[in-house]
């Protein structure tokens, strides 16, 4: 019984999408059918293609490559990320410390007339008052 709930469900969504999809210009439902198709499910595990057919479904060597260029892009942003979480630390300031406040562009700009790179990044340096929250002190400003 969950195996006909399951084939109609997918019958309504590839239909709906089909009819949907043939009433707009140069659209193509092969190709979201292809990427439904192809795509993990939670509860198989796999794809719907490799669950009916027992393997993964052959794709155009132009995919294959533009498939490696994304991995190699994505593992060059994987070892980038995991080279500012090693670099980042935990900063906690306690009452009386001085600390330097770091000014936004657009403030910068109205506040000392100098844009672009030579308007000041921090200012200060303020006495810590008193911690706020995780993250938030409150600053003896002038």
């Amino acid at each position: 019984m969950a195996g006909r709930k399951g084939k109609s469900s997918h019958g309504r969504y590839v239909e709906s999408v089909r009819s949907h999809l043939w009433h707009q210009p140069g659209s193509q439902p092969s190709v979201c059918e292809f990427s439904y198709n192809n795509g993990r499910q939670a509860a198989l595990g796999m794809a719907p293609f490799e669950a009916l057919y027992g393997r993964k479904c052959r794709t155009p060597p132009i995919s294959e490559k533009k498939r490696w260029r994304s991995r190699a892009r994505l593992k060059e942003a994987q070892s980038r990320q995991e080279l500012c979480r090693w670099r980042r630390r935990e900063l906690s300031f306690e009452e009386g410390d001085s600390v330097y406040l770091k000014v936004s562009p657009i403030r910068g700009t109205k506040r000392f007339r100098i844009k672009g790179k030579l308007a000041p990044r921090y200012i200060g340096p303020y006495k810590v008052v008193r911690r706020i929250g995780k993250v938030a002190y409150k600053l003896e400003l002038p």
